[in-house]
């Protein structure tokens, strides 16, 4: 199913010029505009190639059309965002930078809706900054930290040797774990 998705997915990047794919947890910015360079490439060599005059006027200019376009996009467009059309940075290199810039907790919260496979590269940090925000939150009771937040807390980020014993029936009931190791009563 995995391959299916990003074949799929490359099709539409290839075929629609859909811009939102660009984005580093979808083909990256590079690899982005590369497929739309490859994609005119690849139109332009079949309609030189192609006997019917028709089809090759046709599929070229739709190809160089494409390509001007995408040039006067570029040109018109705010500055900050030309960058994230040659950016290089994969889904978890950006994960850890959306994280590491973020000022607001309720946003760095945010990487823990992330597979936890695209912020293990700072998993320590996640955890440390969680460990001094968890204290401060029990006492604020921030309203956006709910119950289903805290179900996203992993298991062991607080060491549960330390008097906190997993219930071997809850599993992976992470919202049971932290309520217990955390005390913090959202309702």
């Amino acid at each position: 199913a995995r391959i299916f998705c990003r074949l799929f997915g490359k099709v539409t990047v290839d075929w629609t010029c859909c811009v939102q794919f660009r984005h580093p947890q979808e083909v990256g910015g590079l690899f982005w505009s590369l497929s739309l360079l490859s994609t005119c490439v690849i139109g332009l060599s079949a309609a030189l190639f192609h006997s019917d005059k028709m089809v090759t006027a046709l599929v070229g200019g739709s190809c160089l059309g494409l390509l001007g376009s995408f040039g006067l996009f570029l040109r018109t467009i705010e500055g900050e965002y030309v960058a994230t059309f040659y950016d290089t940075r994969t889904a978890s290199q950006y994960t850890a930078d959306d994280f590491r810039n973020s000022r607001e907790d309720e946003h760095k919260f945010n990487v823990l809706t992330k597979n936890v496979k695209l912020w293990s590269g700072i998993r320590a940090e996640v955890e440390a900054w969680l460990a001094e925000s968890l204290p401060v939150w029990e006492e604020e009771r921030p309203p956006w930290l709910t119950e289903q937040k805290m179900s996203l807390i992993p298991k062991g980020a607080f060491g549960e040797s330390e008097g906190v014993e997993a219930d071997d029936k809850a599993g992976d009931d992470k919202a049971a774990r932290t309520s217990q190791a955390l005390t913090i009563r959202t309702s």
